[in-house]
């Protein structure tokens, strides 16, 4: 099961130049890591469990004398310098949001004693990491309370949100992309024009593309020949353009593509077409647990349930970045309008 580490880090990273000083790892001085095990076997854990990402606060990060930074003050000033970045975490935050909501419109849940292995897994990662970074006879509990307000009861609550906002999902981004019909196919990605060349040779003569994907491509389905999760009919990724001209078995390359400034070359041939899979999630859940374990959830679908997340419930921007303050437990709308 793989938890990504940026959303486990955004408690203990960018520490302030005082804290981070660069010592020697000692050993943490901080209340042992409790966790809660699960009471009965086989019990299951679901979006009603996860904490909601809106807090509706407009904290103070910084003070110096009576002058305040708050939280709204942090985002302008990052959404100017940086705004790609901060458009990519707000992608990632919205698709946490559209988890929770397609969790419980579909009534997704995960293995609770699996849910518990996988908190203690990260925030023994997490505490290591910590040990590492921060310096001598500044504790985790001395961080916890002065960086974010927080005991450390209330992180381990918090570490457990997000490995279940983690968890959750995978299952929803691989269901999403199995309720319509997929394709399946195969790629070979290449930099060089002489190696695409000979691989266009032997693909015309009837070499194995599984084969010629493992020994020349360059995208990290190379290990499983090429392979990539079934892809929605519809879904436009550049990766695949062109897909929906191929009949079973056949390929198309090399054609160009440019990623990142970067140009390459591909093939793309098309494996199989896949129907829609209307079953409910009680039904499918042992088939798409397992293919998670297959294969991980990839860019593409990412990217096709975002973009059917905004087409579901769509995106607003109710306000701009004000700085008003907003109550604890309120909605943006709660929040004073600017005179």
């Amino acid at each position: 099961m793989r938890t990504p580490t940026v959303l486990l880090t955004l408690l203990t990273c960018s520490l302030t130049p005082t804290l981070a000083r660069a010592q020697e790892p000692l050993p943490i001085q901080s209340a042992p890591i409790v966790v809660p095990a699960t009471q009965d076997p086989g019990t299951r854990i679901g979006a009603a469990h996860l904490e909601s990402l809106a807090k509706g606060r407009d904290m103070v990060v910084r003070q110096l004398g009576d002058q305040q930074l708050r939280a709204s003050d942090v985002f302008r000033v990052l959404d100017l310098a940086y705004p790609a970045l901060v458009e990519e975490t707000l992608g990632e935050m919205l698709v946490t949001l559209g988890v929770h909501l397609e969790a419980q419109r579909e009534g997704i849940d995960v293995d609770a004693a699996v849910l518990d292995a996988e908190v203690r897994r990260a925030m023994t990662q997490q505490q290591l990491e910590f040990t590492q970074s921060v310096g001598e006879g500044f504790t985790l509990e001395q961080y916890l309370a002065e960086r974010h307000g927080m005991s450390v009861p209330d992180w381990e609550r918090e570490a457990r949100r997000m490995v279940l906002a983690s968890m959750l999902r995978d299952r929803v981004v691989r269901l999403h992309s199995w309720r319509k019909p997929r394709d399946e196919l195969q790629i070979i990605l290449v930099s060089d024009p002489l190696v695409a060349e000979e691989i266009e040779g032997k693909l015309a003569d009837g070499a194995s593309f599984s084969a010629l994907a493992k020994q020349h491509s360059l995208h990290p389905s190379k290990t499983d020949g090429g392979l990539m999760p079934p892809l929605a009919q519809g879904l436009e990724v550049p990766l695949v353009m062109g897909r929906e001209r191929l009949e079973l078995g056949e390929w198309l390359g090399p054609a160009p593509l440019t990623i990142q400034e970067t140009d390459y070359l591909r093939f793309v041939r098309l494996v199989d077409h896949m129907p829609a899979e209307l079953a409910t999630w009680s039904e499918l859940r042992a088939r798409i647990e397992s293919s998670l374990e297959e294969r991980a959830v990839g860019p593409d679908e990412l990217l096709g349930f975002e973009g059917a997340l905004r087409e579901r419930y769509g995106v607003a921007q109710p306000a701009a970045a004000s700085g008003a303050e907003v109550a604890p437990g309120s909605t943006p709308e709660d929040a004073p309008e600017n005179g």
